[in-house]
This record gives C-alpha cells, sequence and structure tokens, in this order.
C-alpha cells in the first residue's frame, strides 16, 4: 500500500520503484492477481471499473494545478516529474513494457472514445500521459497513436506546458 510519508526529499530523485511496487500490488488482497493484471483485464474488456489510473498510465507533475484543480495525494505520489523521468520510465524493464501494452490495447481495442473507456477524469489523465511519454525522445509511436485515436491529435494542453516546446514525438 502506498505510504505518503516516504515521499522522496530530493526532487532530482528518480524513484520508479513506486509504480512498480503499487501494480504489483495483490488486487482487492487477492494474491492470485495484481492490480496491474486487473488493470490488463479491464481494458481488454473495454472499460476501467477500478481505480490504478495513477500507476498504470502516470501523468506529469502539475497538471491539475495547471486546471486550478488541488491534486489528490495519490496525484502527487504517482506524478512524473518531468521528461527525464518519463524517460527512465519507458527505459524502465518492466515499467515501460507495461505502459506500452496497456496503451497498444487500448488503440487496438476498436474504442473512439477515451471516455467510453475511462470516463472523462480519468479519460483527462489518459491524455496526459499519452502527451508526457509522446514527448520523450525517441518514443514508441504506440503514444502519438493513442492521441490521435482518441483525441484527433490533439495534446493536453498542461502537458505541453508543463514539459516545455522541446520533446520527441509531439
Amino acid at each position: 500500500m502506498v505510504d505518503f510519508d516516504d515521499l522522496p526529499d530530493d526532487e532530482d530523485d528518480i524513484d520508479l520503484e513506486r509504480f512498480e511496487a503499487q501494480q504489483d500490488e495483490p488486487f482487492q488482497g487477492d494474491k492470485r492477481r495484481s492490480i496491474y493484471q486487473q488493470a490488463v483485464a479491464e481494458l481488454r474488456e473495454g472499460r476501467k471499473r477500478s481505480h490504478w489510473m495513477w500507476f498504470v498510465f502516470p501523468q506529469c507533475d502539475g497538471v491539475p494545478e495547471y486546471h486550478g484543480e488541488k491534486p489528490s495525494e495519490m496525484t502527487l505520489w504517482f506524478g512524473v516529474a518531468g521528461l527525464a523521468e518519463a524517460t527512465a520510465y519507458l527505459e524502465h524493464e518492466t515499467l515501460g513494457v507495461r505502459l506500452r501494452e496497456c496503451f497498444r490495447i487500448c488503440v487496438e481495442s476498436g474504442e473512439r472514445d477515451a471516455t467510453a473507456i475511462f470516463g472523462p477524469v480519468d479519460a483527462a489523465k489518459f491524455r496526459a500521459s499519452a502527451t508526457l511519454f509522446s514527448r520523450v525522445e525517441a518514443a514508441d509511436p504506440i503514444f502519438t497513436a493513442a492521441l490521435e485515436t482518441f483525441f484527433d491529435g490533439r495534446p493536453c494542453q498542461a502537458t505541453m506546458a508543463l514539459t516545455g516546446e522541446a520533446g520527441g514525438n509531439r
């Protein structure tokens, strides 16, 4: 379970363990299925039903504040500090593979409305995540494909502003 008292003291530290540990937690106490496995099952069924968005499709730190909203503790804990941390996430041997898999499931689902899969709040988080990872240098084209498929190619403006004008595929 998430321990918010363990927030990193140094913003320059790249700590990806928090994502993998949370994804690997048993889903609702069932040791036979991890939260990540449940997320994949829900995506394959075409509808998110449980709570895992923050650590399966992470978004850039500051997105809620950009919109004048107060971020939740989960949003703060699982926010990606910027393009350097996003790059490390994609290069991580487990997290990068899982993120691409989840985006691929969505893009290949045949659905074109992210709200139908995620609901309105999490559809915005999905867009922010796709935008963030599309901006990593040499990013997998699946992130741009997600923006094209679900948002007519329009990225999350908050993420664009927070990550600056330089970036990979966008």
